[in-house]
């Protein structure tokens, strides 16, 4: 089992000796000879000593031990990770047309970064982003062209939260040629996105192709980075040639959000001719010859294989999980054992340096997997990345060698790791542990419902306990109902609150119910007169009024079931600047009725200030002068 402790070595031979010394009267009061010439104080340091071996054993784990305990939990060793990213082309792209494959490398043009690659095949078209306008939402058409022009202005193109039939559509100029097309499209997202949790209710993005008559033509998405725009990545779709696209020299990509009230984040910059790229280095062929003799071995010292100018002191290049690929003569071989492999059996083994020194691919003897023949041609892939040292800060250009052109990362390219070993795995053994621990508590439920994914964008979680919507009693006694509310939506829709049930409720204890549900709303409607300071202006004071009450009254900061009343209104009006007097605070309802002096809520409600009406319903009057 996993130690509990840092250290359980914490108790040596002499230790042990004395305390079975200690015992020995109460427990055999006929025993007087307590020398070390007595046999049974021999046996007792022979059991001392016994003890004293196994419990460093017990503090001390071998590597295959260590190996085994994450396994038990679906934790595997990887290798390095490379840092991914999207990289634009600087300058004008009109005259462009050709095609980029998968692996073409770029290096940094100035500054010190290891080198990168692009991750998929891709055309570089002549095309330029004329207009950029969101369509169908709650204001109809609007022109977003300016604002995806400058670096820091975000926009939500598919409204807040999105509407169903919005679209955002970005109008592309320039005749393409009459060839199969691989069109990348890149997404910068506000904040950059994080990972995003594999649920449908997070939103979803189809494309299309609108031709001149208006109808739209779905188009292929070969890959998506972005997952539906959730984070910054790159769409690539494929436009055939002979397509709706023929011909044209403007045309309209349409993308649509399928889900109704998804959470869709914010956008910074669309942009066509993106390129994905990831921060490692492919080397196809590396060639080698067999020798004939049982057990071959091939050493290959990864910073060997780099030029010069990327051998830096401490940056270490490492095997990712693509590992090793060994082609002998014209097989495939196989990465596996030896211990059950048979003579003609097509084996190899692949071993790293834990330091990332040396790779070593040894073959088999001829009794327990097949040997190389003599002289028989061996090519050996690798794909190498250096991880966390691999992450790179924004802006950076970079340059490809053919063709020549300067590219830039707009974002940080992000997420290289370095590669797990035993004592690595077992920390990140002890850190799903930790996390996936049963909430038995309360407190536990909310914390754990705010450390969701980013993309869930939960704000609020408030868990009330033997308690069930609808019902005096709850249907089962040892019910708890968490209400969630989230980033940037006025009503938590029910596929997002059954994907904050399905994340929590695998950790809930046996015999224990939770239910997830979004807390309910009173409108509330503030009457008020008041009298602003002598010189302060009578717009100025309503103004900071309504934002205070807005501020003061909202959903994130209010709790749950608090009453509402008007005596602490009114001391909050008096504390705004600008404020001299409060002559009168009521509550009306929506049919301008009283409500009394206190909005009285129920333990699920939450108050939510009116604001179609605040501005007419609380009037400030200039102040006079003495």
């Amino acid at each position: 089992m996993i130690p509990l402790a840092e250290t359980l070595d914490d108790m040596d031979f002499d230790g042990l000796v004395t305390l079975g010394r200690s015992r020995l009267p109460a427990l055999a009061p006929g025993w007087t000879d307590y020398n070390v010439h007595d046999p049974g104080v021999t046996l007792i340091e022979l059991l001392a000593w016994v003890a004293d071996t196994q419990i460093y054993a017990a503090g001390r784990n071998r590597a295959d031990e260590r190996l085994a305990m994450a396994a038990l939990i679906g934790l595997q060793p990887r290798g390095a990770v490379p840092a991914t990213g999207v990289l634009y082309a600087e300058g004008d792209t009109a005259q462009t047309d050709y095609d980029i494959a998968a692996g073409t490398r770029l290096t940094p043009a100035t500054g010190c970064a290891p080198r990168l690659e692009v991750l998929r095949d891709v055309s570089m078209l002549p095309l330029k982003l004329l207009r950029l306008t969101a369509e169908g939402g709650a204001g109809g058409t609007v022109d977003l062209t300016d604002a995806n022009k400058r670096s820091r202005v975000s926009f939500a193109p598919f409204g807040t939260p999105p509407v169903r039939d919005a679209a955002l559509v970005a109008r592309l100029g320039g005749r393409l040629p009459s060839r199969d097309l691989l069109l990348s499209i890149g997404i910068e997202i506000e904040g950059g996105g994080g990972a995003v949790p594999e649920d449908d209710c997070l939103g979803a993005v189809s494309l299309f192709y609108r031709c001149a008559k208006g109808d739209e033509v779905p188009l292929d998405c070969l890959v998506d980075s972005s997952v539906d725009m959730q984070r910054n990545g790159v769409m690539i779709v494929r436009l055939p040639a002979g397509g709706p696209q023929a011909g044209r020299d403007a045309h309209d990509i349409v993308l649509r959000a399928d889900t109704a009230n998804a959470l869709m984040p914010r956008l910074l910059r669309i942009a066509p001719n993106a390129l994905p790229v990831g921060q490692k280095a492919s080397f196809p062929r590396l060639r080698f010859h067999g020798t004939g003799r049982a057990n071959q071995t091939l050493f290959i010292e990864p910073n060997a294989l780099f030029e010069a100018d990327e051998r830096v002191e401490g940056r270490q290049w490492r095997l990712t999980d693509a590992r090793a690929t060994v082609r002998v003569g014209t097989e495939l071989w196989a990465a596996g054992t030896f211990q059950s492999a048979g003579p003609a059996d097509r084996f190899f083994a692949a071993s790293e340096a834990r330091d990332g020194s040396g790779i070593e691919i040894a073959f088999g003897n001829g009794v327990n997997g097949r040997r190389p023949r003599p002289y028989e041609p061996i090519e050996v892939a690798l794909e190498l990345s250096c991880g966390a040292a691999g992450n790179v800060a924004s802006p950076l250009d970079w340059l490809m060698a053919a063709p020549r052109m300067r590219w830039r990362n707009r974002q940080p390219i992000v997420g290289g790791s370095d590669a797990e070993g035993p004592a690595e795995l077992l920390a990140a053994v002890r850190r799903r542990l930790r996390d996936r621990r049963p909430l038995t508590g309360s407190r536990e439920i909310e914390e754990a419902a705010l450390r969701l994914p980013d993309a869930f964008g939960v704000i609020r979680a408030s868990v009330i306990e033997g308690w069930e919507r609808g019902r005096r009693q709850p249907g089962a006694p040892a019910t708890r109902t968490l209400l969630v509310t989230r980033r940037g939506t006025a009503a938590e829709s029910r596929s997002w609150l059954r994907a904050v049930a399905r994340a929590l409720r695998p950790r809930i204890p046996l015999g224990e119910r939770l239910l997830v549900a979004a807390p309910a709303f009173r409108e509330l409607r503030v009457a008020a007169q008041i009298t602003a300071a002598v010189g302060a202006r009578p717009e100025r004071v309503h103004r900071a009024v309504c934002d205070d009450l807005a501020r003061r009254l909202a959903g994130e900061t209010w709790a749950l079931g608090r009453n509402v009343s008007t005596t602490a209104v009114a001391g909050w009006i008096r504390l705004v600047a600008g404020v001299e007097r409060v002559s009168d605070v009521t509550f009306l309802g929506k049919d301008k009725r009283p409500l009394g002096e206190m909005l009285e809520l129920r333990a699920d409600e939450l108050p939510r200030l009116a604001t179609d009406r605040v501005t007419t319903d609380i009037v400030v009057e200039a102040g006079a002068r003495p």
